[in-house]
């Protein structure tokens, strides 16, 4: 609920045109931020959660393993990340942009890229043992078997892919293919946009796109091999001459969205 908040508070900071309301949204959509931070594995060294959301999860709800467990992340990991993205582009805070990155890496990785498989989600939960359903094989009178077993710090598949059939009481499948959120996430928030955050100290934070500082500003440029981004989120601590797709032009100090805007930020915002 708070990362819904946050999302919801922020979008609508976004789009709201009276300086003062939308100052009143931002200014609460900071606070959820904050009062989320116990929520959030910003500290966790397991690239596999860092960043994500912790979530105490019915799972025999959704991939009929019969016991609740730590679900961190899964695809609702994605309005989170939603909020972290639209919180940074309001105020240029360094860790809103770490934390939507840190997280989306650690969602990215509930797609298998060796195997093409899609996992329904991950638990950091150390120990548990449970029963759960299990494909049948070939020629069995139902789709699914029974099983017991111990899951520990592992990815959890989804079932749906092969289950129709009714586990437990509750006929509810589908529900496991949740992670497309974290595809609309990566199309809306990073693909195809670069971000360079430059520190008071002038030192640059940058994804998916490379800068250097030097006499004349400060180039960007795309990452060599990469789509080429159609949009620049900058943020400048000093003011300066930022060439990007062979054009310079002097910016002031603050955030700024270069190329094509985000769709749902107010006509004319910068």
């Amino acid at each position: 609920m708070i990362s819904c908040a946050l999302l919801q508070l922020t979008l609508c900071a976004h789009q709201i045109g009276a300086p003062d309301e939308a100052a009143s949204w931002r200014a609460a959509a900071e606070k959820l931020w904050a009062l989320h931070r116990c929520l959030t594995l910003s500290e966790t060294p397991d690239a596999r959660a860092a960043g994500a959301t912790l979530r105490w999860w019915e799972t025999q709800y959704t991939v009929c393993l019969m016991a609740n467990c730590l679900n961190t992340p899964c695809g609702w990991t994605a309005w989170k990340l939603y909020g972290n993205l639209y919180l940074y582009l309001l105020t240029g805070r360094e860790a809103c942009l770490t934390q939507y990155f840190d997280g989306l890496g650690a969602c990215l990785q509930l797609f298998d890229h060796a195997t093409g498989r899609l996992r329904w989600g991950f638990t950091p939960s150390p120990a548990i043992h449970a029963r759960y359903a299990a494909k049948a094989p070939d020629g069995a009178p139902r789709e699914f078997v029974w099983k017991e077993g111990w899951f520990g710090e592992c990815y959890i598949e989804p079932i749906s892919d092969w289950n129709r059939d009714d586990p437990i009481w509750r006929k509810k499948w589908g529900i496991d293919n949740f992670v497309h959120e974290i595809v609309k996430c990566l199309a809306e928030g990073a693909y195809l946009t670069a971000f360079v955050h430059q520190r008071d100290d002038g030192s640059l934070l940058c994804y998916g796109a490379e800068a250097r500082a030097d006499a004349a500003g400060l180039a960007v440029s795309p990452l060599p091999d990469a789509d080429r981004p159609t949009r620049l989120v900058l943020r400048l601590a000093r003011p300066a001459a930022v060439r990007w797709e062979g054009r310079s032009r002097t910016l002031p100090a603050g955030l700024h969205v270069l190329g094509e805007p985000y769709p749902w930020m107010r006509p004319g915002a910068d």
